[in-house]
């Protein structure tokens, strides 16, 4: 395949390994209805937080991989990538409309609408030059050497647009019929001269989440082993998590179960069905790719899926940065504001040098 032809590609680096796998694909890329369609495919899935018209599920065959190495210096070739327009809608880049949005999610947490409930932000950085496709690149690299404990993904396909993504968030993981999910919530600083002491809304918080994901495993009938919570650390931030252990005897049934997880509470909501619903119709910026997942879904091979967080996408005018915190009743405005803050520097310092 000569990369000029490919129609979208993956370029992905797993956790604590020093080389990257790049993924391509010729021809139109394949839309898929639903998360349980996933059944029996094979590929890189880039998946919405929410399915619909412009947010397709996409599936990317594997007509062509190659291995990278990211310890040597030299440059790689990258097939050509789509900028989406951007038409600079409504942003939470300041307190003031962040708060609007913020006291109605919060306000459904008080009339007990929901249990819990994720409000995200969308902040744009004008770029002074449109971005170029060997500078997003060269951002790949610098995300895979200053995050190497995280999972960093660059996709670019004509539906979604190009993003890149650096995520410490396991969706599921394994092979041979052995997976692992996790459980990720809570969120602080790095503060090497303070001993770490969670909140109770942090723990309160991961608890929903670990919850969930034990439901939905004892439902599709897989007998887990859960480890944790333990405090783990993500770049500058450190979280609250769990890890989830069990068996899938039929690999082919791993499109139901992904629907069963997502969008898991750390991403969404409880009620899950309602608090999506109520998400798309409240932010005032749609999430997109932020809070879907991807990743290889290999149901015969290994399989590695991430949930899409501490993500961009690169636009024709600049990068659009989404982060977000899970709200209980609990919850302080301010408080809440400074982790999207937080979050946010994961990605935004992996932005061309020229840029910042």
């Amino acid at each position: 395949m000569i990369m000029d032809e490919c129609s979208g590609f993956a370029i992905y680096r797993l956790p604590n390994r020093s080389c990257c796998t790049l993924m391509m694909q010729q021809g139109e890329i394949e839309q898929v209805g639903t998360l349980q369609m996933l059944d029996r495919k094979e590929g890189f899935v880039v998946a919405p937080f929410a399915i619909g018209d412009t947010t397709p599920l996409l599936l990317i065959r594997a007509e062509k991989t190659l291995d990278i190495d990211l310890s040597s210096d030299e440059e790689f070739p990258l097939p050509p990538m789509t900028f989406r327009h951007h038409d600079s809608p409504v942003l939470h880049d300041d307190r003031n409309s962040y708060e609007q949005t913020f006291q109605l999610f919060h306000g459904q947490l008080l009339s007990r609408s929901f249990e819990k409930i994720v409000l995200a932000r969308t902040s744009f950085h004008a770029s002074s030059a449109a971005p170029n496709e060997k500078d997003v690149a060269a951002m790949f690299v610098r995300a895979c050497r200053a995050h190497p404990r995280l999972f960093v993904a660059l996709v670019s396909t004509p539906a979604s647009g190009t993003w890149l993504v650096a995520t410490p968030e396991i969706l599921l993981n394994g092979s041979n019929g052995q997976y692992r999910t996790v459980a990720l919530a809570g969120t602080m600083n790095v503060d090497p001269d303070k001993e770490i002491v969670w909140s109770q809304k942090n723990k309160s918080e991961q608890h929903v989440v670990a919850t969930y994901i034990s439901d939905c495993l004892h439902r599709q009938g897989c007998e887990s082993q859960e480890e944790g919570p333990y405090t783990f650390r993500a770049a500058h931030l450190v979280h609250l998590r769990s890890d989830f252990r069990f068996g899938l005897g039929d690999a082919t049934r791993l499109g139901r179960l992904l629907s069963e997880l997502h969008p898991t509470p750390a991403v969404c909501g409880i009620p899950k069905q309602s608090a999506q619903q109520f998400i798309v119709g409240h932010e005032p910026v749609s999430r997109r790719y932020f809070s879907g997942f991807m990743g290889s879904l290999f149901p015969q091979g290994e399989t590695y899926l991430y949930v899409s967080l501490r993500c961009m996408e690169v636009t024709d005018s600049g990068f659009l940065l989404h982060a977000g915190g899970g709200l209980l009743p609990e919850s302080e405005m301010e408080n809440e504001w400074k982790e999207t803050e937080d979050k946010m520097q994961t990605i935004s310092q992996c932005i061309a040098t020229s840029e910042m």
